[in-house]
């Protein structure tokens, strides 16, 4: 029966509870600080390790306004589908979502309904699952002003997306098929940015530099340059802005274009794109 106590309480295997029970004399509580002692070694042992696969996972505010949206990286893609591992990660996400917070220092120590910390619960996973587990990231966002927050997550659970969309609440419901074409579009297509405005000027004044470089090695000359890379600009904002990017189910026409004919009273006030192994 303590046993069974000790690894519902811990999530720990049937002979580390065992061992630890022995340990500790049958002190339920003295076995649950062995059992997190011993977890923390197994986590120090695994951490040279590359963790390059894992499972995202997004916890959602009942009225779409607040979203947390978590990776959790393991070694191997077995252990990615493991239902235990998969729980941490979600039950990372609510706690994110409720303390509204991204901010793993101040959620790890985050004591959970049975008193166990969340990093506890990590290093208890760790020594359970035998391989090496952590946190890759965690965003939290809340939407200002009207609107929703639309949320993808692609099969197999590798890539995560977290829109954040301006809208009238009484178009919400004609407007959703677009937005989760969005929401798709940027788990497929990646940008980092919303639109061209949105691209901090070093790195544009970077990849400016770039297609000059390139120019000269092509002998155009010095006094054309800056009007010529400005106009090459626009395929760089193809590639990394959102709303200039083509769109994946019609390549003929924008993502700007997509939006403005199907749902112009739409503005995407930003995203969070997660992909695990990066």
């Amino acid at each position: 029966q303590l046993v069974n106590e000790l690894r519902q309480k811990t999530n720990s295997g049937m002979m580390d509870c065992k061992k630890a029970l022995e340990e500790s004399a049958g002190d339920l509580e003295k076995a649950v600080e062995i059992l997190r002692i011993k977890g923390q070694m197994a986590a120090s042992k695994r951490a040279d390790r590359t963790a390059k696969e894992g499972f995202i996972t997004v916890a959602l505010s009942p009225d779409r306004r607040s979203c947390a949206m978590v990776q959790l990286n393991c070694e191997t893609d077995f252990v990615a589908r493991n239902q235990s591992f998969q729980d941490y990660a979600i039950l990372v996400a609510q706690t994110a979502l409720a303390r509204q917070s991204e901010d793993w220092d101040q959620l790890s120590p985050f004591p959970q309904p049975d008193g166990v910390a969340l990093d506890d619960r990590l290093n208890q996973l760790t020594a359970s699952i035998g391989e090496k587990l952590e946190i890759g990231r965690v965003a939290f966002r809340r939407l200002s002003g009207q609107g929703w927050i639309q949320t993808y997550i692609h099969p197999g659970s590798k890539v995560g997306v977290m829109l954040l969309v301006e809208g009238a609440a009484e178009t919400a419901e004609k407007d959703l098929e677009v937005v989760k074409d969005l929401a798709m579009q940027i788990a497929a297509s990646a940008p980092e940015y919303v639109a061209p405005e949105h691209v901090p000027a070093d790195v544009k004044e970077k990849e400016i530099n770039l297609i000059k470089e390139q120019l000269r090695e092509e002998g155009k000359p010095e006094a054309m340059l800056s009007k010529i890379a400005e106009g090459k600009i626009n395929k760089f904002y193809s590639d990394i802005c959102l709303l200039k990017q083509a769109f994946v189910k019609d390549t003929e026409v924008t993502v700007e274009k997509y939006l403005a004919a199907k749902a112009p009273q739409i503005r995407v006030q930003g995203f969070v794109r997660f992909s695990v192994g990066k």
